[in-house]
């Protein structure tokens, strides 16, 4: 989604831009494609740019480094992916070096989103503070609570190259418990 409290669209730009020259594959669905569709970042050529070497290695001549995978309530596609990838890998998607970011989040249908990742074990990522106050318990369990009993939480990051540093670290952290690294 896209939110007023911050820059139109540059959040979700500047977290991908920290992913990609970080060797990350993205994938991306709603409101956060536009943006990455209109710079050119779900095409070859001109998304390539922005990759780190493996990650433009890995997708050769033929793909994107962005793959836009449907409406915003499309979730089960990338979960469908990630879930395949996992397999091959014959990992639980919980322990694959994955994340959810939605950096411009801005109404309950992102809270539900982040939280079915969550349910999957994968952290969710964003720039804005969701409005989610009141209640000192829901809030520790919305951002913290749920990584004991999903290894998974909520980052709140202000600064989207810090958010996207923030992610790379952690699936830099599941790749060595995987001996990846």
């Amino acid at each position: 989604c896209n939110n007023p409290k911050v820059p139109y669209e540059r959040c979700i730009v500047d977290v991908v831009d920290v992913l990609l020259s970080n060797n990350v594959l993205v994938l991306s669905n709603g409101c956060a494609s536009f943006p990455l569709m209109k710079l050119g970042y779900c095409n070859v050529r001109d998304g390539q740019r922005h990759c780190g070497a493996g990650l433009a290695k890995f997708l050769g001549d033929n793909l994107p480094p962005v793959w836009h995978v449907g409406e915003c309530i499309d979730n089960t596609r990338s979960s469908g992916i990630l879930g395949g990838v996992a397999a091959a890998a014959r990992q639980h998607v919980c322990d694959m070096p994955y994340a959810f970011s939605s950096p411009e989040w801005s109404n309950e249908k992102s809270v539900d989103a982040a939280l079915g990742f969550r349910l999957l074990g994968i952290s969710s990522y964003h720039c804005v503070e969701q409005q989610i106050y009141g209640s000192k318990n829901v809030i520790e369990f919305l951002k913290e609570g749920t990584m004991e009993t999903l290894g998974s939480r909520m980052v709140i990051d202000v600064d989207p190259k810090r958010l996207g540093q923030q992610i790379v670290n952690d699936m830099r952290a599941k790749r060595v418990a995987l001996g990846w690294d």
